[in-house]
């Protein structure tokens, strides 16, 4: 499946013990609020996976909060911006064409304040952008109607590929839903279920224990990869027979990955270009601690399934915890932060490994 083109967003671990992954019935964690909240409240429950980005957070750290579509883009602020930006995390495609929509479309990704790309098994990606409170979304609505056929109300409007009006690569390839009272922009083939969520007639992955429980993991954090349900388990590769009648014996699973136990969901998070944290959720805190030394071996002796580069060289030294119902990890020292990014999209994340153990 499609994963978009990313580029990563790191984040540090906050150990909050005693959470609960919300399949227990043990005490929750209280209800996160933010842009990471805001971004996962939109998100379906049904998806399985999602990419959240504080961009806000983000150039706030950096001093750059002030950075918007109408800032010089010749200005040491503007050419700062792009500099933290190369190599970060951008949830979505929209940062690809930042140059071009600030010329033609009089904003871009600077009006960005937060963004969550989903992933849904049997559905097309789909895109939230939510946009800062004071860009006038006429300017949006009107530069949509230069290079794209329009419908619907102007509370809503609709917006579908016009190979008439559109000159080079497209921001939205697929069409755009813009939403001007709220500021958002939904994007994809059928966003029909994220509007679904938006408009309150489904519930959203983001007020469930398990969303409350994985921002409570993460902290601080500036964004977020998060699997959970079906989703949750990354099992690595193929299966292989264990005999073929043509060529004998051919390896079976990987012993060291089938015992390991399975996880209920998995985060990941970002708070700055060299500090991240992970944590997965367990059945309970007995199978939590039963796995933490088997995480930890994988993590420190094992390879990358797809590179085979050691664990360590990917996600640098990392410390591997139990708490409560969850293993958690806290890496310190990532050299690039688009290489967690890369295990997600590439099935090769070490804490969402499931086995029958």
């Amino acid at each position: 499946m499609r994963r978009g083109l990313f580029f990563v967003l790191a984040v540090a671990l906050l150990a909050l013990a005693g959470c609960s992954s919300g399949v227990t019935g043990e005490p929750q964690a209280s209800p996160a609020t933010g842009n990471l909240a805001d971004a996962l409240a939109v998100v379906p429950t049904a998806a399985g996976s999602a990419m959240a980005v504080d961009q806000a957070a983000m150039k706030q750290r950096w001093g750059l909060a002030e950075v918007t579509s109408a800032t010089d883009p010749d200005s040491d602020a503007y050419g700062e911006y792009l500099h933290h930006l190369t190599g970060y995390l951008i949830a979505g495609d929209l940062a690809l064409v930042s140059e071009i929509m600030r010329d033609d479309y009089g904003w871009n990704y600077t009006d960005v304040d937060w963004s969550v790309e989903i992933i849904a098994p049997k559905d097309p990606p789909a895109r939230v952008y939510k946009l800062r409170e004071d860009l006038d979304m006429s300017v949006v609505t009107t530069s949509l109607d230069e290079h794209y056929q329009r419908s619907g109300p102007d509370s809503r409007p609709v917006y579908e590929t016009d190979l008439k009006k559109i000159d080079g690569r497209p921001p939205f390839l697929l069409g755009v839903v813009v939403l001007p009272d709220r500021h958002l922009v939904v994007d994809g083939a059928d966003p029909s279920a994220v509007l679904a969520v938006i408009d309150g007639t489904t519930d959203g992955f983001g007020g469930t224990a398990t969303a409350q429980n994985m921002l409570a993991a993460v902290g601080d954090a500036e964004g977020i990869i998060a699997q959970w349900g079906a989703s949750a388990c990354q099992n690595p590769g193929p299966e292989l027979p264990s005999t073929t009648s043509t060529t004998g014996p051919t390896p079976g699973p990987d012993p060291e990955l089938e015992a390991l136990a399975a996880v209920t969901w998995n985060v990941v998070g970002v708070s700055d270009e060299t500090h991240a944290s992970a944590s997965a959720g367990y059945a309970d805190a007995t199978s939590a601690a039963a796995d933490a030394p088997r995480r930890t071996e994988l993590v420190n002796t094992g390879k990358s399934q797809i590179t085979r580069q050691p664990y360590t060289d990917i996600l640098g030294p990392t410390t591997i915890t139990a708490a409560g119902d969850q293993v958690r990890y806290r890496m310190d020292a990532i050299e690039r932060p688009t290489r967690l990014v890369n295990l997600w999209a590439g099935r090769d994340a070490p804490w969402a490994f499931c086995g029958s153990g």
